[in-house]
C-alpha cells in the first residue's frame, strides 16, 4: 500500500535496546495531504456525508470525488464511517468495498439514495461444471494424498437436544447460501471440476 503523504524525520527515536521507538515517532498530519482535484458536495446529502469524514479525519481538505484512501482513510477510521452512515440512514456499507480507489463521497450518496446500486453485477457464462481454482486444486491434492490420516477430514458428532427438524432445515439454508460448502467434485472426462449443489 502507498502512502497518502511523506513524513521527514532527520533522526530516528530509539529504545536502549538500539530498536525504533515507534511510539516516539511524529504522527502523519492529513491536512499535510495535497489532492489533486477537491470537487465540494453538491446536495445537502453529500454535506452530511462529508461533514462525518471531516469530523472523523479532522480536516476537510478532501472533495466529493477523492476516494478514501487518498483522503488518509484507514480501516479503523472507516468502521466510523460506516457505523455513522448506518445510525443515520439505516445502510449497511462493506468495508472492503470502500478502500478502494473507486469509493468516495458521491458513491455513498448515491448508495443510499439508491440500496440496490451498490450491488455489482457480473455477467458470468452459466455451465454445469467449473475448474478448480489454485485453492481447491492444492485442497484435494493434500486430501487425495493423506487419505491414511484424518488431518484434512475433520468427523464429529453432534449430541442435539431440541427440534432437530427445524436445526436440520437451518443447517441446510445455511449450505446453500455459502457457495464454498455447497461446492463438490466431480471427475468428468479425466478431469476434476467443482459444480454447485442445491441441498435439500
Amino acid at each position: 500500500m502507498d502512502g497518502s503523504t511523506d513524513i521527514y524525520i532527520p533522526k530516528f527515536p530509539l529504545l536502549l535496546s538500539g530498536k525504533i521507538n515507534i511510539k516516539e515517532l511524529p504522527q502523519p498530519q492529513f491536512s499535510d495531504i495535497i489532492l489533486d482535484e477537491i470537487i465540494p458536495p453538491k446536495n445537502e446529502l453529500e454535506k452530511e456525508i462529508f461533514n462525518y469524514c471531516v469530523e472523523i479525519l479532522k480536516y476537510d481538505g478532501f472533495g466529493v470525488r477523492n476516494s478514501f484512501i487518498d483522503m488518509g482513510f484507514t480501516s479503523l477510521s472507516i468502521i466510523k464511517l460506516i457505523h455513522a452512515v448506518f445510525e443515520e440512514y439505516k445502510i449497511e456499507l462493506n468495508i472492503l468495498d470502500l478502500l478502494n480507489d473507486d469509493s468516495n463521497i458521491e458513491l455513498i450518496a448515491k448508495i443510499i439514495q439508491d440500496p440496490l446500486s451498490k450491488i455489482k453485477y457480473n455477467k458470468h457464462e452459466l455451465r454445469e461444471y467449473y475448474p478448480l481454482s489454485p485453492q481447491q486444486s492444492n485442497f484435494l491434492f493434500k486430501v487425495l494424498n493423506s487419505s491414511q490420516n484424518s488431518y484434512d477430514n475433520i468427523f464429529m458428532i453432534l449430541s442435539f437436544k431440541g427440534d432437530v427438524l427445524n436445526f436440520r432445515n437451518a443447517l441446510i439454508k445455511t449450505i446453500n447460501l455459502n457457495p464454498y460448502i455447497k461446492t463438490h467434485f466431480i471427475i468428468q472426462d479425466n478431469n476434476i471440476y467443482q459444480k454447485m449443489k442445491i441441498m435439500k
